[in-house]
């Protein structure tokens, strides 16, 4: 029986590639075969690939265009770019991809790149997207940190309702936030993002 094979694929940037990286190790170590894909412009830099590739033997790493120039400066905030040639560039190339693994499956005996499971970044909408359509079981990753998911989910709705957000011009932003629990009066106004500041 061939060793299941899952393909993980990243956001490509570093605050998303790491958890996704360490999600590849713990799966090797259960025995999971990996196949990690990143875009190429990533895959070229990851320079640490071949020494992590010798310690976990059942990781491949392999990669995939994102469409962008080389010289293109991919990763800033809320690059618009990014985002529209991974969906028109890397989209169907990851579908192909996909397409190709299944069809080994109908051919005699498999083979052991038939992916079973696609884990994919959660602002990757499009690899999730093109996994359902084709039949693959897919898993959201989310490689935000629990205190993003908190601050954002709980506590950010909790302070627009108690009028604490969005800021005002005339706030005095040293006060203390008092509708973050755990840290009321600890944490200054000044302590949440700079996102908040100055938010109509």
């Amino acid at each position: 029986m061939e060793e299941p094979l899952v393909l993980l694929m990243p956001f490509p940037a570093q605050g998303h590639i790491k958890p996704m990286l360490c999600l590849a190790q713990l799966l090797c170590h259960a025995g999971i075969h990996v196949t990690f894909l990143n875009t190429e412009h990533i895959h070229l830099q990851f320079t640490n690939r071949h020494a992590i590739s010798a310690h976990f033997p059942s990781l491949r790493f392999e990669s995939i265009p994102d469409g962008l120039p080389e010289n293109h400066p991919r990763i800033r905030q809320n690059n618009p770019e990014l985002i529209v040639s991974l969906t028109s560039v890397t989209k169907p190339l990851f579908k192909q991809l996909l397409v190709s693994s299944l069809e080994e499956t109908t051919t005699a005996g498999g083979g052991s790149n038939v992916i079973n499971c696609v884990i994919a970044d959660c602002v990757l909408p499009f690899a999730i997207d093109v996994a359902q359509e084709l039949g693959i079981p897919v898993i959201e990753f989310r490689t935000t940190s629990a205190c993003y998911l908190w601050t954002t989910s709980f506590c950010i709705p909790k302070l627009l309702e108690e009028g604490q957000l969005p800021f005002k011009d005339n706030d005095d932003l040293d006060q203390p936030v008092t509708g973050v629990v755990g840290t009321e009066g600890v944490v200054p106004s000044t302590g949440l993002t700079g996102l908040l500041q100055g938010a109509t």
